[in-house]
């Protein structure tokens, strides 16, 4: 009786063993694979949240952004958070009623399709406002001959996002434009040279359109992004010789698209020795909690910068769309939110009176920043592309954008080498996870087949 009593306590005991293995252990690794504390983030997002209107405020302004305040939506959306429910104190205006309040506010394409990207981000019905109508008005952009969306390729490319992000049907003349502006190096030219930003969105916006993984733009595109793989793991902004280190933007955006290509930053492929992407990023962030541009030039524009982030780092690509949102919960020491001074209303920008191109309006950030082992004092200059307030015009451009202008040149990548297959290679690592799990199933196997042998015997 004692020897059967330890016998089944035995097999009792194993097969505990085993089911930790399966669940606890495989269960951990999961989550520390996939757990890249985007929350700590989220809460330095919604430290910038204004009393006043609810936007968010980018470090050194003082009053809330229409751009910060559309990605911001964005990024909590993408970290299934309901941006309705990020407010300053329960009777502010929240995150998302900032962007819906505005919404009919913006007449230029650009401003269209971020409002509508970040609005279907949070599962908001268009169809709810009333006083006009965002898809309509994007779609009248398209022009019927060329397929073009708006005055160039980066107001194509998000408007694709957008329109897809609602579902709209978009038409053959505009994919079919977008990929033929695909340059000969894999990459995408911006209106300032091929670069990894716009050429991340691209790829995006075509997968997003119905263009499938395989096809052979979506391979250049790989190619010539793996191009600009540097020694830390990260991604450049592009080949010409003075940008020589990687930044978050760039990191960022890379890690959307291979999501959205359904493969990892841990395979070989996207891996530089035992570096990746994500290590770049990762490295970036500072101790508030926001990321910095890039090593060498530091914070730039913090709130937009950790917005971007979170949106790879919660493993979610354009166009989001989230289901299921969930309350964001109080801060724990919520700091004191900035409060907009009271100030006169803006006048609506004209055709006539362009506010800034959309590529010439970003890379202003980095005109402070001088860097003397470069050749030039502006050198390495961010051009991300990225939706910011502009008109339609292209005609016009401000002084700082006929200056910058002519120190950028389009460029072209050396591509380094081919993808080999799917080139959907899994890392040591996940080898190492697989074989865990199969020899955990193995015990449990074995475990049931003893129990079975003492119960029958």
């Amino acid at each position: 009786m004692f020897r059967s009593l330890i016998s089944k306590s035995g097999i009792i005991a194993f097969f505990v063993f085993a089911l930790f293995l399966n669940l606890g252990i495989g269960g951990s690794f999961t989550q520390a694979a996939n757990n890249y504390q985007v929350n700590d983030s989220l809460d330095f997002l919604a430290n910038r949240q204004s009393l006043n209107d609810g936007g968010l405020i980018e470090i050194g302004e003082d009053q809330s952004n229409d751009l910060q305040t559309a990605w911001g939506v964005i990024a909590f959306s993408a970290a299934d958070y309901d941006p309705k429910t990020i407010k300053s104190t329960s009777d502010s205006v929240s995150l998302l009623e900032n962007l819906t309040d505005k919404a009919c506010s913006f007449s230029s394409t650009t401003d269209i399709e971020r409002t509508i990207l970040a609005l279907s981000s949070a599962n908001y019905q268009l169809s709810e406002i009333t006083e006009c109508d965002l898809t309509a008005e994007l779609e009248s952009k398209i022009d019927p001959i060329s397929g073009q969306i708006g005055s160039d390729i980066p107001s194509t490319i998000f408007g694709v996002l957008a329109l897809s992000a609602e579902d709209k049907v978009l038409p053959t003349k505009t994919t079919d434009y977008l990929k033929d502006q695909q340059q000969s190096s894999g990459g995408w030219d911006s209106g300032w040279g091929t670069e990894s930003n716009i050429t991340a969105q691209a790829v995006m916006a075509l997968l997003s359109a119905g263009i499938d993984k395989t096809d052979p733009a979506m391979i250049n595109a790989k190619n010539y992004l793996k191009s600009l793989q540097t020694a830390t793991g990260g991604i450049k902004y592009d080949n010409n010789f003075w940008t020589s280190e990687a930044d978050a933007f760039s990191d960022s955006f890379v890690l959307q698209m291979i999501h959205a290509l359904e493969e990892s930053p841990e395979d070989d492929f996207w891996r530089t020795g035992e570096k990746t992407i994500i290590d770049d990023l990762m490295s970036l962030k500072k101790a508030d909690n926001s990321f910095n541009f890039s090593q060498t030039w530091g914070a730039l524009t913090p709130v937009w910068t950790t917005e971007i982030a979170t949106i790879a780092l919660s493993e979610k690509y354009l166009p989001v769309k989230s289901i299921n949102l969930k309350n964001y919960p109080p801060l724990p020491n919520p700091e004191e939110p900035p409060v907009v001074p009271d100030q006169e209303p803006k006048e609506e920008a004209t055709e006539t009176e362009e506010s800034v191109d959309l590529q010439s309006d970003i890379i202003t950030q980095e005109l402070s920043v001088k860097n003397e082992k470069q050749p030039l004092a502006t050198d390495n200059i961010k051009k991300t592309t990225i939706l910011q307030p502009k008109n339609n015009s292209d005609t016009e451009k401000s002084d700082i954008t006929d200056n910058i202008d002519s120190l950028f040149a389009s460029s072209s990548a050396e591509d380094f080498g081919e993808v080999q297959g799917a080139a959907d290679k899994k890392g040591s690592i996940n080898w190492f996870y697989l074989l865990l799990l199969g020899f955990s199933g193995l015990i449990l196997g074995v475990g049931i087949v003893i129990y079975f042998y003492h119960k029958n015997g």
